[in-house]
C-alpha cells in the first residue's frame, strides 16, 4: 500500500506524482479567490509550466476550470460552490482499509476504487 502522498526525490526536492499533484491543484483552485497563476503552481510543485498546463487540461475534463489569457491571466474555477471535490480524511481511509479485510474478494474492487479515487492511495 502506498502512503497518502506518493513522492519522489529529485535534486533534494520532494516531488509528488501527477494524480496527487492534480488533486492538490484542484483543491487550490477551489479555495482560491479568483485566478491562480500557472507560474505560481509550477513553482509550488517544482515542475514546468507545461506540466501544469497539462494537469489543468486533464482537470478541465472533470471540473469547470476557466483559463484567463494574457499577462495577468491564470486559471480558476467557474463555479466553485457546486463541484468542490471531496476526499477521504485519514480516519475514513483507515476505516475502509479495515473493512476491506471482511469483504468478499470479488467485491473488494469497489472499496479499492473508492480508496484510489478519494483517499489518494492504491490498496493492493
Amino acid at each position: 500500500m502506498l502512503g497518502l502522498y506518493q513522492s519522489k526525490i529529485r535534486g533534494g526536492e520532494r516531488l509528488i506524482d501527477a494524480p496527487c499533484r492534480r488533486r492538490e491543484i484542484i483543491e487550490i483552485l477551489f479555495s482560491a479567490n479568483g485566478k491562480v497563476k500557472i507560474n505560481d503552481l509550477a513553482a509550488r510543485f517544482g515542475v514546468s509550466r507545461r506540466t501544469i498546463r497539462t494537469d489543468v487540461e486533464v482537470l478541465s475534463r472533470l471540473y469547470p476550470i476557466v483559463s484567463y489569457p494574457g499577462r495577468c491571466g491564470g486559471v480558476g474555477v467557474a463555479s466553485p460552490i457546486h463541484n468542490r471535490p471531496r476526499f477521504l480524511d485519514p480516519e475514513e481511509t483507515a476505516a475502509l482499509l479495515r473493512i476491506l479485510a471482511y469483504i468478499p474478494e470479488q467485491e473488494q474492487v469497489y472499496i479499492r476504487s473508492i480508496l484510489r479515487d478519494l483517499a489518494r492511495i492504491d490498496s493492493k
